[in-house]
């Protein structure tokens, strides 16, 4: 039975696991003073679903973007126990000896969508950018302040929809939209539904289905792109949640 959440109460529960606190607090201990530190997407999307279904996808990484910092501030001269890696976003992916989680590190002026659409590096502008409702949700480390964005709703019922109509490659949005509801099980919206179904070409699926076999390997992607071909055959969205028992 699905429950509303505490937002607050059950993102700050998950972070203030030791696993999750002890490098954030490292990090933390290293940034430069004044520099503001912001948890989002889907690991703070998987604790609100483990909230109100009672179970969720599995967690790996934790996502943080450092706010209030100079912009060519270099993360990978971050001075971090581990092991830093580059991102092809331009951030670091930290793998701590202190966590079975890796840390995705950017900072939040350089997030593609700000810097693409030169938007102000705030956390509303942040937040206002992110892919899918479902993802639009951070925790602010300093201030425990949560921010939402359609977030606890969309799980509430099961369904994810666009949470930014800015779009910075059709490929990676394509292939965001079949990772997020292969992960979650989630319906598609209207939205989403006509966006695979009209804007994603067949040059678009080639490199969306090459991203997916490159970071999750063949049987997965042939699984995820299997469930996208049944997608693509309903002729509208009301056939594909005839045919697939989505509201």
């Amino acid at each position: 039975m699905s429950r509303f959440p505490d937002p607050a109460g059950t993102v700050k529960a998950f972070l203030m696991e030791e696993d999750i606190r002890l490098p954030i607090e490292e990090l933390k201990a290293i940034i430069p003073h004044g520099a503001r530190l912001w948890i989002i997407g889907g690991a703070l999307r998987n604790a609100l679903i483990e909230a109100i279904h009672g179970e969720s996808p599995l967690t790996e990484d934790i996502d943080l973007f450092i706010e209030n910092i100079d912009p060519e501030f270099r993360l990978a001269g971050l001075d971090l126990e581990g092991e830093l890696r580059a991102t092809e976003l331009g951030g670091v992916r930290w793998l701590s000896g202190l966590s079975p989680y890796s840390f995705d590190i950017g900072l939040l002026s350089r997030f593609v969508i700000i810097d693409k659409f030169r938007l102000d590096p705030t956390p509303a502008a942040l937040l206002s950018a992110i892919d899918f409702d479902v993802n639009a949700v951070m925790w602010g480390w300093e201030d425990e302040e949560v921010l939402e964005a359609g977030c606890v709703e969309a799980i509430l019922r099961r369904v994810m929809g666009f949470g930014t109509t800015r779009v910075f490659d059709r490929a990676m949005l394509a292939y965001r939209i079949l990772v997020v509801r292969h992960k979650t099980d989630f319906s598609l919206s209207p939205g989403i539904f006509h966006y695979l179904n009209t804007a994603v070409d067949l040059e678009t699926l080639k490199r969306t289905e090459a991203m997916l076999v490159s970071k999750l390997g063949k049987p997965a992607a042939d699984a995820i792109m299997k469930d996208c071909d049944a997608i693509c055959r309903c002729g509208s969205h009301s056939e594909y949640c005839s045919r697939f028992g989505d509201e």
